[in-house]
C-alpha cells in the first residue's frame, strides 16, 4: 500500500477531495475534528497519547442527539525526529501505514459484538507527504473506572470473570481474522451499556499476521505482555491469552501486581523478574481455586504450556463453576 504525498484528504473509501486549509500540531487535532466532521461538534477530551487526541464528540439530527469518541492521530517527520526516531520518508509511511492498519482492522471486526465498534474514518496529508491526520469516530463507551464506580468500587469475583469472558470472546474474533490485539490491558477494556457487556478496544498496537508465522516485534504494555515478548522471542496470538491472564489478575487481586505479595511491599522488580522467568502465578487475593489455576494456565511463562488459543481459554472460562452463583 502507498500514500500519495499530496495535501489531500482521503475518505476510507479512497474518495479524495481537495483541500487547501491545512493547520498543524496537536494544538489544531480539534480543527481537523472540525474538518473531518464537519457536522459534530466536540463536547471535551477523553484522553491524549503521544501522538493524539480522543474527543468526544456529539451531532444534533431530527430532535435527537448521537454521541460518539473521535481518535484523531498526527504523525509528522518533526516529531519523529524529536523523538529520536528515524525522519526519513520511509519510517513516516511505516508510522502511518500502522494507524491504517487500526482502522483496517476495526473494519474487519465490524459486527463482533464485544470489540468497539467503528463508524467512521478520514485521512489528510500536509506539507509535500511530511504530515498526515488520520480521525477514527467510534461508539462512545464508559471505560472500567467509570464501571467500578457505578458498581460501588472493586469488581466482585463475578464481575472479573464477566470482564475475561467478554473480552475473551473478543479476542476469539480478533484471532479469527487474523488480528493479534498485543496490548490487552484495563485501561483498552469499555463497558458498553447499551449492550451490557465489556468491549476490547484501541487496536492501535494490532497486528494482522498469518497465523502460519510468528512476529518478534516489541510492543505491548510491559505489565501485562508475555516474557517472549519483553525478550523478543519469536511470538504467537497466545500473546494476548497472557496479557487477558495477567489482566484477570489484576481485577481480582485489587490492583497489586504479580509477585508482590498481597499487601504490595515486595520488590517490583523481583516481581518483574519472577514474571519474566515464567515463575507461576500466585493465587489472587480474590477468588476460588479454579480461577488462581485458571490464571495460572494463561499466563504460562512457556507459550507450550499456556492455552494455546483464546477458544480454550474462553471454554475454560465458561466452565467456571461459580456462574450464576451470588457475587463473591
Amino acid at each position: 500500500m502507498t500514500y500519495e504525498p499530496t495535501e489531500r484528504a482521503v475518505g476510507f473509501d479512497g474518495a479524495a477531495h481537495e483541500d487547501s486549509n491545512f493547520m498543524h500540531g496537536d494544538e489544531d487535532l480539534r480543527g481537523w475534528v472540525q474538518r473531518f466532521w464537519p457536522q459534530w461538534r466536540i463536547e471535551g477530551d477523553l484522553g491524549k497519547g503521544s501522538f493524539g487526541r480522543v474527543f468526544q464528540v456529539a451531532k444534533d439530527e431530527l430532535g435527537f442527539t448521537t454521541r460518539e469518541a473521535a481518535k484523531m492521530i498526527m504523525i509528522t517527520e518533526a516529531d519523529l525526529q524529536q523523538n529520536s526516531l528515524s525522519s526519513s520518508q520511509e519510517s513516516l509511511q511505516s508510522k502511518v501505514a500502522a494507524a491504517y492498519g487500526e482502522i483496517l482492522n476495526m473494519r474487519s471486526l465490524r459486527g463482533e459484538s464485544n470489540v468497539v465498534l467503528i463508524t467512521d474514518s478520514e485521512n489528510a496529508s500536509f506539507d509535500g507527504g511530511r504530515g498526515y491526520v488520520i480521525g477514527i469516530r467510534m461508539e462512545l463507551l464508559e471505560d472500567l473506572g467509570k464501571r467500578k464506580t457505578q458498581l460501588g468500587g472493586d469488581f466482585s469475583v463475578v464481575e472479573s470473570m464477566r470482564v475475561a469472558r467478554d473480552i475473551c470472546r473478543a479476542l476469539v474474533a480478533c484471532h479469527k481474522h487474523n488480528i493479534i490485539h498485543r496490548d490487552v490491558k484495563p485501561q483498552n477494556v469499555f463497558w458498553s451499556e447499551g449492550i451490557q457487556a465489556y468491549k476490547l478496544g484501541d487496536l492501535g498496537a494490532s497486528k494482522q499476521t498469518d497465523f502460519g508465522t510468528r512476529s518478534a516485534t516489541s510492543v505491548g504494555t510491559f505489565d501485562y505482555v508475555a516474557p517472549e515478548v519483553v525478550l523478543r522471542r519469536r511470538y504467537s496470538a497466545n500473546v494476548d491469552v497472557y496479557s487477558l491472564g495477567v489482566m484477570l489478575f489484576y481485577l481480582l487481586n485489587r490492583g497489586v501486581k504479580p509477585f508482590m505479595g498481597h499487601d504490595g511491599s515486595g520488590s517490583a522488580q523481583s516481581a518483574d523478574q519472577a514474571r519474566l522467568e515464567g515463575k507461576p502465578f500466585p493465587d489472587p487475593m480474590d477468588g476460588d481455586a479454579y480461577i488462581a489455576d485458571l490464571i495460572r494456565s494463561a499466563t504460562a511463562g512457556n507459550p507450550q504450556y499456556r492455552f494455546r488459543t483464546a477458544q480454550a481459554f474462553y471454554n475454560a472460562i465458561e466452565a467456571w463453576p461459580g456462574w450464576g452463583k451470588s457475587p463473591l
